[in-house]
């Protein structure tokens, strides 16, 4: 069954951040200056996370609860 699943990261960025940087962005969003879109699925409703994505939609992160 394993040979049947493939787990593809739909985007993924490796990058140095500074620390100055990395501590703006996360102060931003814990105090609500900054907005994440993401939208979360169960995995019970995986097929329709694929569905939207192949169609193009969705704004934002979809992840798949697993």
């Amino acid at each position: 069954m394993s040979r049947d699943v493939a787990l593809l990261p739909m985007n993924m960025v490796r990058c140095a951040v500074p620390a100055e940087v990395f501590d703006r962005l996360l102060r931003d969003l814990t105090e609500g200056r900054l907005i994440l879109r993401t939208t979360v699925l169960p995995l019970a409703r995986i097929a329709e996370a694929v569905e939207t994505r192949r169609k193009g939609g969705g704004r934002g992160t979809l992840a798949v609860l697993m």
